[in-house]
């Protein structure tokens, strides 16, 4: 016997459960099918286990449902395209020497939280998989319901010198208000001198918001690259652990 949802009497307050009684098992559950016995002389059968059943499913999905809003408005303004964001699906390759690097930059992401305060300094030769991985820990941050903005490093100096001003700028309110900030493809001929990244990279260190860098360069490369970084050299020093991959 399928078990059948009761069914409740509005209109007639009245009516009220007169008699209930196992009647069998549930084809669906195995549990107890009750009858109800109302004092209009309706039947109504039920099963606990099922009703309870669909009680959680229901809510799962709902939170499924709820969960999903987030998750695709961050998929949308997370800097990636919508290629870009579903080639993170493919299998990662590096070599065998990298295995630890990436374990801990997964690590990393899924025990990531509204506490975590340190990034990541990813760096290491070219075709290593140093942008694929950063990308992995962005889409992993997304799914656990986390904001997160990336950019390489040039597309986010000429976002910020076209937004003018600083009130309205969309590509700073972004970057400050990001759970994380991934700037990629920092090379030996960039700086920080911009005012708005600077700003950008000392409100998220005060703020205890990290960021992650990806680069070519090693962190000893990039602390000599000039002295009007010194300030923001020491910040991505103390608010970065560094990995590296190699050939």
């Amino acid at each position: 016997m399928d078990a059948l949802v009761i069914q409740t009497y509005d209109a007639n307050l009245l009516d009220m459960p007169r008699k209930i009684e196992v009647v069998g098992k549930c084809n669906k559950c195995g549990g107890d099918v009750r009858k109800i016995s109302y004092t209009s002389g309706k039947e109504s059968f039920i099963c606990i286990d099922c009703e309870a059943q669909k009680k959680i499913q229901d809510s799962v999905e709902r939170l499924e449902r709820n969960t999903r809003k987030p998750i695709n408005y961050n998929i949308k303004h997370c800097g990636l395209n919508q290629k870009e964001y579903e080639g993170i699906n493919k299998p990662y390759k590096t070599s065998k020497g990298n295995i630890e690097a990436y374990n801990l930059s997964i690590e990393y992401a899924n025990s990531f939280n509204n506490n975590t305060s340190i990034g990541l300094y990813i760096y290491g030769d070219a075709e290593t998989g140093k942008t694929f991985l950063a990308r992995k820990i962005l889409k992993i941050l997304i799914n656990g319901c986390y904001s997160v903005y990336y950019s390489n490093f040039n597309k986010l100096v000429s976002s910020l010198k076209k937004e003018k001003s600083r009130f309205e700028n969309t590509t700073i309110r972004t970057c400050l208000d990001a759970d994380m900030l991934i700037i990629d493809n920092i090379q030996q001929k960039d700086n920080f001198s911009n005012s708005d990244m600077q700003a950008i990279i000392e409100y998220r260190y005060k703020n205890k918001k990290p960021i992650i860098f990806v680069s070519r360069l090693k962190p000893n490369e990039f602390i000599q690259k000039g002295d009007q970084c010194k300030e923001i050299n020491l910040l991505m020093q103390f608010s970065t652990r560094c990995l590296e991959l190699r050939k």
